[in-house]
């Protein structure tokens, strides 16, 4: 049987502007959110252990996973093969965009 594939998509509202708010490129946060990203993409089981359910405007329910050492969280959505990236926000924060 061939290996499973997933398609990560980063074009969604948001998702560009938070994470130049808080983890512009050249940054360590911006090294550490791409890293997360590849991550997701590779990940057979999601969510994964550490990811947790949260939502975010308007009302929508999202998985949100920790960015080591930089209190970032990743938050993003299944559908089927695909990924989508949703937005990047603080631990502990709401999330207000």
């Amino acid at each position: 049987m061939g290996a499973a594939w997933r398609v990560l998509q980063l074009k969604q509202p948001h998702f560009s502007a938070s994470l130049n708010a808080h983890a512009p490129p050249g940054t360590s946060a911006y090294d550490a959110v791409i890293r997360v990203l590849g991550q997701l993409q590779n990940d057979q089981d999601l969510p994964g252990p550490a990811d947790r359910v949260d939502r975010i405007p308007p009302n929508r329910p999202c998985f949100v996973r920790p960015i080591p050492r930089e209190g970032l969280l990743v938050c993003y959505a299944l559908r089927g093969q695909f990924i989508y990236a949703l937005a990047v926000k603080r631990m502990g924060w709401d999330l207000l965009l």
